[in-house]
């Protein structure tokens, strides 16, 4: 899943998470998720979706370059909006 945060009106993005996630809430995404035209630069193999629905990630670092080391799916969080994840939570202290 790719991972992005508000920087302003701007989506950045921040990088993928590929574990911590069960088959069936993977099941229960794919047919949630909203495909979208692509006006982020991402990654060829990764496909854009609206960016409404917001995760709950572990993480090592931020990195330099403006990425999540080691990231591990926790949970989908239904009670914050997507507009409320700003970069400013992990690069605090980075």
């Amino acid at each position: 899943m790719a991972l992005g945060l508000y920087d302003g009106a701007t989506l950045t993005y921040i990088g993928q998470v590929g574990t911590g996630f069960s088959e069936s809430l993977l099941d229960k995404l794919s047919k949630e998720l909203v495909r979208a035209i692509n006006d982020v630069a991402l990654p060829k193999e990764v496909h854009p979706v609206v960016p409404d629905k917001v995760c709950e990630v572990n993480y090592l670092e931020y990195t330099k370059d403006g990425r999540l080391r080691a990231p591990v799916f926790l949970r989908i969080r239904d009670d914050k909006s997507a507009r409320e994840c700003t970069i400013d939570q992990v690069t605090k202290g980075a």
